[in-house]
């Protein structure tokens, strides 16, 4: 993903993504690696957005601080593999759903797509076929 999608989501959800990978003097919003490509980044927008709901949930039932921490985003296997270091069953659910997107979203650029099947498995749409 490139840095600017990288940075808004990393900037928008503090609680979802650490301050982590403390490799060379770069900023905050750049120490969260998303291996995949910038066609999923509204399914990571809207995923994220659940997490910090279900966060913000968590923390007003127990009245203690909650953090569900992103441990890695990537594509694997032609979909989207979203790990947390802890969830709650609505966490997972929304990881899933957007795991099951990702199966039908381009990775390129985000229209309809299917599982394309080369000398790597990717979701691209008609117009990505080659990328």
């Amino acid at each position: 993903m490139n840095s600017e999608n990288s940075k808004k989501l990393v900037t928008s959800f503090p609680k979802v993504y650490p301050e982590q990978y403390p490799l060379a003097p770069l900023d905050r919003e750049m120490q969260f690696y998303f291996r995949c490509e910038d066609g999923w980044f509204n399914l990571l927008w809207d995923l994220s957005q659940k997490i910090s709901d279900e966060v913000e949930r968590a923390e007003e039932q127990s009245g203690t601080k909650w953090e569900p921490i992103a441990v890695q985003v990537k594509e694997k296997f032609g979909a989207l593999r979203f790990y947390v270091s802890a969830r709650t069953e609505d966490i997972s659910n929304a990881i899933a759903e957007a795991e099951q997107l990702s199966k039908t979203t381009c990775e390129i650029c985000g229209k309809p797509g299917i599982l394309r099947d080369g000398c790597w498995i990717k979701v691209r749409c008609d117009n990505h076929i080659s990328d």
